[in-house]
């Protein structure tokens, strides 16, 4: 911040001086003239070399590396959020989809796709066939697959009545991540269904 107030007062100097020096009509005011244009030139110089090409240089980096496709891909979700709200359940459905299909590893899509199935259009084993479906066709990160695969067990117990399924669930997760503070949870969770590991 203090460097940027610096150059602010040095390019004020500078164009005050040049102001005066072309404003001088003598043949002292050449030399000067001359002088504060060369200065001039650095300042403008030294700002391009600092401030401006670093900045240009980022800007096309940016648009040579990143993800094009990031944008359209929130925008379908984005899409299928407003249909959502709009109460076009099954438009939604279809917004989801297409926004999975571009981006598979969004999580939240997901979730947001199975709570659609849930809560609206009130069909919680599409519910669980979504996650599920999230599960196996895709291959995330363990944090990732726990939290959908506690998700799905969480959704079998309570919406779908089914314990059994919810509780084969919980032990994939044990399986899949032993001796982890996910495989501790599901041991709780199973326990708490009544069940031993």
């Amino acid at each position: 911040m203090g460097v940027k107030i610096v150059l602010g007062i040095l390019g004020a100097v500078i164009t005050y001086f040049v102001y005066e020096s072309y404003n001088d009509p003598s043949n002292e005011g050449q030399f000067s003239r001359l002088f504060t244009t060369m200065f001039a030139g650095f300042y403008v110089g030294m700002l391009g070399v600092f401030y401006f090409l670093p900045a240009l240089s980022h800007k096309i980096s940016q648009s040579m590396f990143s993800d094009s496709n990031q944008k359209s891909d929130q925008h379908l979700l984005n899409k299928a959020r407003s249909l959502m709200a709009q109460g076009d359940y099954e438009a939604a459905v279809v917004a989801y989809r297409r926004a999975l299909i571009k981006d598979p590893s969004n999580r939240m899509g997901w979730t947001d796709m199975a709570k659609l199935y849930a809560e609206r259009l009130e069909q919680p084993h599409l519910a669980a066939a979504c996650l599920r479906e999230a599960c196996d066709e895709h291959k995330w990160e363990e944090e990732d697959e726990a939290f959908l695969l506690f998700r799905l067990s969480e959704w079998q117990v309570d919406e779908c009545c089914d314990r059994e399924t919810g509780a084969e669930t919980l032990r994939e997760i044990i399986r899949k991540f032993p001796n982890t503070r996910n495989s501790a949870n599901a041991i709780q969770q199973l326990r708490q269904l009544g069940y031993k590991e």
